[in-house]
This record gives C-alpha cells, sequence and structure tokens, in this order.
C-alpha cells in the first residue's frame, strides 16, 4: 500500500453518525484491495519467501502497472479533448462552455474516471466559492471511491452523498466532510461543510468557510461515476465494481511474464573468466596504518569473474542463450487475457512484431467486445457529467437549462465517414443543416439554427 494513501478518519464517520447518517462503506476492504493493484503495491509485488530456517529472503516483481493501463485507457477512451457540453439555451450554453474550459472539466476529469474505473466508483462534486452571501465560483470537486460515502441510495441511483477529503487552509491541514443533502424545508440541495483538526473539529467558518450552503435549486449536485459492471461483491450498494476486478489473475500473468523476462535478460548477460594472473596488485592503508595487499579489480561490473591462475585460460566468457521467445508468447497470451476480462477483446493489448502495444483504433474494426463496452460505459459517464453540468448552469442562473454531453464515439463509428453521409443528405435536402451542427460540432438547436441561418445565400450545403 502507498506510504500516503487516502483513508477516511474516524472522526468523519462519527461526525455522520452523531448526525445520524450511516454511509455505505460494505465495498472498504475491496477498494482497499483494488487499490493495491492499481498502484502495483499489492502483496504480490513484495514478498518475504523463506529460504531456509530462521531465514528469508526479500522478493521484488517488477511490473508495467497493468491494472493502471487499463484504467488510464479507458479514460482516453471514454472523455477525451472531443467531448462535447452543450445547454439548450444560447446564454447557458455560452456561460456552461467556458465554465468546463476555465475549471478543464473534460481534463481534469479523466484522472477521476480513471480512478473510478480502478475502484469501481468516483465523484464530480460540485464546491462554491462565496462572497457576501453571493456564488463568486463554482468548482467541479473530484473524488474517488476511497472519499465517497453514500447516505441515501437505492439500486438506480444516490440522491446524497457525504465526501471526505484533506483541505489545506492558511498552510495547514485539515479532514473536511462535505455532505450534499436535500433539504426537507427548502426543497434544495444543501452543502454541509465540517473541518477537523487531529480528531476533533473545528470552526469551519472562522476559517473563510460557509457551513451550510444552499445552493437553491433541486437539481443534484453531485454525480457518482461507475463502470457499467454489475457489482457482485455487495449486493443493494451505491458504490461500483472495478473494471479489472475479475482480472486480477490476469495481472499477475502479465507482470509475471514481463518479471521473467527481465530476470531472463539479466542471468543470460555474458560473462568473462579472467585470470587471477590479469588482476592488478596494490597495497593500500588499513584503519591502522598498516599495509595490506588487495587486489585490483578491472570493472565492478559483475559480468567478470576472477578465477585461479591454475585454470588454462586466461580469459574465457560465456554466453547463455536467451529463452525470449517462449517468455515473449506467454506476455501476449496474458495481455490477450487481460484484455479480454477488462472489456477490450483478447487483441487490444497484442504485442506487435516491433514491441509495440496497438492503439485502439488499430483494432477497433475486429473488436465488436470493445465498441459495445465502450457504448455501455459511456452511457452512464455522459448521464453522469449532464447531472453536474445541468446543477451548475442552475446555480450560475439558468434554472429551467439542460446540458448535453456527447462522448467521443469515433471509436465506435468513423465520424469522417458519418460526417460526409450527412452532408450529402443535406445538400439533397432531407435534413436541415442545422442538425448536422447540432450532431457534430455540440452547438445547442438555438444556436445551431443561428449559425445555419448566417450560411443563407452562401455556397455552404449547410445554408440548406
Amino acid at each position: 500500500m502507498a506510504s500516503d494513501s487516502y483513508s477516511v478518519p474516524e472522526c468523519v464517520l462519527e461526525a455522520l453518525a452523531d448526525a445520524g447518517m450511516a454511509p455505505d462503506t460494505s465495498m472498504a476492504s475491496r477498494i482497499a484491495e483494488w487499490w493495491g493493484w492499481y498502484t502495483s503495491t499489492a502483496g504480490f509485488y513484495d514478498q518475504d519467501v523463506l529460504v531456509g530456517e530462521g531465514r528469508t529472503m526479500h522478493r521484488h516483481r517488477l511490473t508495467i502497472h497493468p491494472a493502471r493501463r487499463v484504467c488510464r485507457e479507458w479514460a482516453s477512451l471514454l472523455l477525451n479533448d472531443d467531448t462535447t457540453i452543450a445547454a439548450d439555451d444560447a446564454d447557458a450554453d455560452t456561460w456552461l462552455k467556458g465554465w468546463a474550459a476555465d475549471t478543464s472539466l473534460v481534463q481534469r476529469g479523466q484522472g477521476m474516471v480513471e480512478r473510478a474505473f480502478a475502484l469501481g466508483t468516483g465523484a464530480w462534486a460540485l464546491s462554491f466559492d462565496v462572497e457576501d452571501d453571493v456564488v463568486s465560483a463554482i468548482r467541479p470537486r473530484r473524488y474517488d471511491a476511497r472519499q465517497v460515502l453514500p447516505i441515501s441510495w437505492d439500486e438506480d441511483e444516490c440522491s446524497e452523498c457525504a465526501f471526505a477529503s484533506r483541505a489545506r487552509v492558511r498552510g495547514r491541514t485539515y479532514d473536511q466532510l462535505q455532505v450534499h443533502e436535500l433539504d426537507a424545508e427548502t426543497g434544495t440541495y444543501h452543502v454541509l461543510t465540517r473541518l477537523f483538526s487531529d480528531g476533533k473539529e473545528v470552526d469551519a467558518e472562522a476559517l473563510g468557510m460557509v457551513a451550510d450552503f444552499d445552493a437553491g435549486t433541486d437539481r443534484q449536485t453531485f454525480a457518482l461515476v461507475r463502470p457499467a459492471i454489475e457489482n457482485v461483491y455487495s449486493d443493494g450498494s451505491a458504490m461500483g465494481q472495478s473494471v479489472f476486478a475479475d482480472a486480477t489473475s490476469a495481472i499477475v500473468a502479465v507482470d509475471n511474464a514481463f518479471d521473467s523476462i527481465v530476470r531472463e535478460i539479466d542471468a543470460t548477460k555474458v560473462k568473462t573468466f579472467v585470470s587471477d594472473q590479469l588482476f592488478g596488485v596494490g597495497t593500500r592503508l588499513d584503519a591502522y596504518g598498516a599495509e595490506r595487499r588487495v587486489v585490483q579489480l578491472p570493472s565492478p561490473d559483475d559480468s567478470i569473474i576472477r578465477v585461479s591462475s591454475q585454470d588454462s585460460d586466461l580469459i574465457s566468457t560465456f554466453a547463455p542463450e536467451v529463452r525470449i521467445d517462449p517468455l515473449r508468447q506467454a506476455l501476449d497470451v496474458a495481455l490477450d487475457e487481460l484484455g479480454d476480462l477488462t472489456g477490450f477483446g483478447p487483441q487490444y493489448f497484442a504485442l506487435e512484431r516491433t514491441g509495440g502495444l496497438k492503439t485502439a483504433t488499430e483494432v477497433a474494426a475486429d473488436s465488436s467486445a470493445l465498441m459495445r463496452n465502450v457504448a455501455k460505459h459511456g452511457h452512464l459517464l455522459s448521464a453522469a457529467l449532464e447531472t453536474v453540468c445541468d446543477a451548475a448552469v442552475a446555480i450560475a442562473g439558468w434554472p429551467d437549462a439542460s446540458a448535453s454531453v456527447g462522448l467521443d464515439d469515433s471509436i465506435i463509428a468513423d465520424t469522417a465517414s458519418g460526417k460526409a453521409q450527412m452532408l450529402s443528405e443535406v445538400s439533397a435536402g432531407l435534413v436541415p443543416g442545422w442538425m448536422y451542427l447540432q450532431r457534430f460540432y455540440g452547438l445547442s438547436e438555438e444556436e445551431a439554427r443561428g449559425r445555419a441561418q448566417e450560411a443563407a445565400g452562401a455556397s455552404s450545403p449547410l445554408a440548406v
């Protein structure tokens, strides 16, 4: 386990219990286990092996971080610079696009999605800067499963949730608890903030924070992100399941094969046996000032081995054969299983003859599993992002506006061909030009109609 790995402090759980809240912690042990695989700090990587009576040897395995590679790949496939975010009101759309760009909502969200797929759950939750009872800034905070504490939920959704994190205020670190709850009296979401230092609560408002902030909207101010995989570890839990939960054996196989390759190469280095007649002999003074005879080695490298002068050859070499091909095949088989068990298909991580891994584009045409899973995960991710954007837009001043999120589907569909086909349909008068702008550029219907109207009279087919 990482030395600074986060865990919810006991004071936070006690504060929730005192407030009559019982968060869902049923997945805590699984999350800790998945974190170990994700960070390559699981017990498999460092073991003390018994080599004799009372004697142990530390065994460290090398890794290419397969679990993290899987999660990073899913994050880049689902959320990238081609993601579009729009609102159905022109002014709200302008604000939303600017807000998403200013807060790096998509770019920074990739890290959260990566951890959500690693630990089964992640979240966006809105945080607010308030000056004179007016919201001056809305920030999308990111959390992973170790920090998420569902309060009210059913099998389909979580309506109230607490988030634990570390907060640095004036150079000092505090444990922060923020609860997003739907207030029964106001009918709006409230964000309750509490701070703890050394297990004791401190006055949050004295440090410039709002202890009870009314968001002024009944739209949910947070959204959980989970892979589209059924949680088989805790029935009815609000938390999800890691994308590699069923692939830990494949992770072991991948790193075992890689570790064996590196050790094989190291063990089969050319060894040069040199007669001691060729080694220089000198003297040095020891700690007491007496001269000591020493043999001067030509190199500290263990590939040069000094042998007795009784040997006939002054210099001889030993070059054992490297068994790289069977080990490479073992690694390729392990990578195939890893890709298959994590939803990419068996050929996604296949080794090329050049030694590199295939890209998504190269394997998409042959991987129906990948295309199905991208669509499946994408539906849940876009719904979560829309939830957060809807709340942000409402709080910013457009309570009736709704957001829409378009994820990059180029791995599923040929976007260039789709554009060409729709342009031909627009030219033929089968489809209005504004629909093309709305579909491929993420514009709201109102903005798309306006842009198409501007093109009226021009040679562009969008004028149709």
